[in-house]
């Protein structure tokens, strides 16, 4: 955060009834208590778990559920305005949607299908697995993508499973 952003929070939330926010000493506040402020802001203060629990984050992994029957893509910023949160919080919530939805659906990102190659065997540097994904998903027989969410390009494991192994020297 900037300082002017640390400052404005302050000017908001100086009156705050439970925790007002830490008072400056010769225009600096103490860093560990204005860390201290966010960490319960974000965790402690009330009403926080319930929105956790019956908040955005569910809003994201049922939005998400629905573009993923379709298949549908779904961006940050359309879920930010369908949601009415910030890109920034829209983004948070879609990745961890994500994370909760994509294994269960069977779906890998693109950028794990390098790791993937490794754990069946594929020799090579991570480079080298980076670049031969290139080259398998370029190819016409290719897997296509099966859906891009936040940006990112999702496709069916077990198609990317089945991508030829490079031949081995005898």
């Amino acid at each position: 955060m900037t300082p002017g952003a640390v400052s404005n929070l302050a000017k908001s939330y100086e009156y705050h009834p439970v925790r007002p926010f830490p008072r400056a000493v010769g225009h600096k506040r103490d860093a560990a208590a204005v860390a201290e402020r966010f960490l319960w802001y974000d965790t402690e203060r009330p009403g926080y778990a319930e929105r956790r629990a019956y908040g955005r984050v569910p809003e994201a992994v049922a939005r998400l559920e629905a573009a993923l029957a379709g298949p549908e893509d779904l961006t940050t910023t359309r879920l930010a305005d369908e949601l009415g949160v910030a890109h920034t919080v829209a983004r948070a919530c879609l990745a961890e949607a994500a994370r909760q939805l994509m294994p269960r659906h069977g779906l890998v990102a693109r950028n794990a299908i390098a790791d993937l190659l490794a754990q069946s065997g594929h020799d090579g540097r991570a480079e080298q697995r980076r670049e031969r994904v290139r080259t398998l998903l370029s190819r016409k027989d290719a897997p296509r993508r099966h859906v891009t969410v936040g940006g990112t390009d999702y496709y069916e494991k077990a198609a990317i499973e089945r991508l030829p192994s490079p031949p081995r020297d005898s």
